[in-house]
């Protein structure tokens, strides 16, 4: 997993993100609802996983993700699908 922080884009628009991500093949890992909306209206690549009202430590975040990970690697190969929204009340970390 890479931050964005990591690559000098912390600052950077969403839609730049969004560029970066496509080019490199990247998953976008968000809270931000507004990655959905640009799915729904460019598309995909890149794929975007939401975590639906999260504002959690990352040790909770890093506990949802592992909860999913079938999950998420089942998105990963599905073609036909660019966003997986997870909810935190799904998996009772609330």
């Amino acid at each position: 997993m890479i931050h964005v922080r990591d690559v000098g884009l912390k600052q950077a628009s969403d839609g730049v993100n969004w560029q970066w991500a496509k080019e490199l093949d990247y998953t976008i890992l968000t809270t931000d609802s507004d990655f959905v909306e640009m799915s729904r209206q460019l598309g995909w690549p890149p794929k975007v996983i939401h975590l639906v009202e999260c504002d959690f430590p990352l040790r909770v975040i890093e506990e949802l993700l592992r909860q999913n990970a079938v999950r998420i690697s089942e998105f990963d190969g599905d073609r036909r699908s660019g966003v997986l929204s997870i909810r935190f009340s799904e998996v009772g970390l609330r």
